[in-house]
């Protein structure tokens, strides 16, 4: 499912397993039990779309109170409630708190979602434009859109962090103030944000052909071929993890990378993968997306998938899987 999004509407489409992603806030803790929690969409047996989500691979539907098509784009979990945010073909933006489902309104469109002190923060557009909301309540975002929001959003204490672009290019904002990103790439455009300490980490697309993330007034590039978009973003103590995708005997692969050193996701002989979020626990690293088989050699599957450590599980051949989290249990 890919969310096509302009201004003020959204349209919910199945093409392609490589588009929604979540980046994760900075962790250095590591915990022996933990459940893994995956947000995206199951399809039924009529082909319509519904948002749900996975706990250690049990799936939760989440109703939007109508008949339309809905898909779930990020996940938080906060002191045993779980929370997910996405949207459905109506046309309106809408997260979930343990399965009740709070709407944000006619025209709006829901990208992201994180929990601080109990508050609950959602990235995403109405129809003035680009904003988050604070428990209901709108902010609009300074000249900006996020176009490109695959996790843009990041909360530390009460201090907000959405990655985009305003009128003077890439930038991020911090409680709805547009920060440029000085002495990054040209052509750049932001989708994922991390917060480590007093640096901010934003993750990057160089014109779709590169990727990078900017740290405090520098960007560092990867240079293994990657391709696309920035699709996820995580801190652990000095190390930095990035998730996006290669390309490897014509096809696309989804990797991550470890300071700069990447590892490419397999599925098996002639599929292409996605790595559309990842989260990390101490030495281990998480990541969920799917696979495509090429099309010039038989028909498509996809699925969603977990990659542990590299080591691949299918959580559910019916469904897509577009955000992670990872908690202590």
């Amino acid at each position: 499912m890919k969310l096509l999004r302009s201004k003020n509407t959204v349209h919910i489409f199945l093409i392609t397993l490589f588009a929604i992603t979540a980046c994760k806030k900075s962790s250095v803790n590591a915990y022996s039990n933990v459940d893994v929690y995956i947000a995206g969409n199951v399809a039924a047996s009529d082909g319509k779309f519904t948002a749900c989500y996975w706990k250690n691979g049990a799936r939760t539907e989440l109703t939007d109170g109508s008949s339309s098509a809905s898909g779930a784009l990020g996940i938080a979990v906060s002191n045993n409630n779980v929370y997910v945010v996405g949207n459905n073909a109506l046309f309106e933006g809408m997260y979930w708190v343990n399965g009740i489902i709070h709407k944000l309104g006619n025209q709006t469109t829901a990208l992201a979602i994180a929990v601080s002190n109990g508050d609950v923060y959602v990235a995403g557009t109405d129809s003035l434009g680009a904003c988050y909301w604070k428990n209901g309540q709108v902010t609009q975002l300074q000249n900006g859109a996020i176009n490109d929001c695959r996790g843009c959003l990041a909360v530390q204490d009460s201090d907000v962090y959405i990655a985009g672009v305003n009128s003077g290019g890439a930038c991020y904002f911090k409680n709805g103030t547009a920060v440029p990103l000085t002495n990054g790439p040209a052509a750049s455009r932001p989708s994922c944000i991390a917060v480590s300490g007093s640096s901010v980490y934003v993750g990057l697309s160089i014109d779709y052909n590169g990727l990078a993330y900017w740290k405090d007034n520098a960007a560092i590039a990867f240079p293994q071929h990657a391709f696309g978009l920035a699709t996820g973003l995580a801190v652990s103590g000095s190390n930095v993890y990035f998730s996006g995708s290669t390309y490897a005997n014509g096809a696309l692969v989804g990797t991550y990378w470890k300071n700069g050193q990447a590892t490419q996701l397999t599925y098996q002989n002639n599929y292409a993968t996605g790595a559309n979020a990842i989260a990390v626990n101490g030495k281990d690293i998480y990541i969920a997306g799917g696979a495509n088989r090429d099309v010039a050699i038989g028909p498509s599957l996809s699925g969603a998938i977990l990659w542990k450590n590299g080591a691949m599980t299918v959580v559910d051949q019916d469904g897509s899987a577009y955000a992670i989290a990872v908690v202590p249990r």
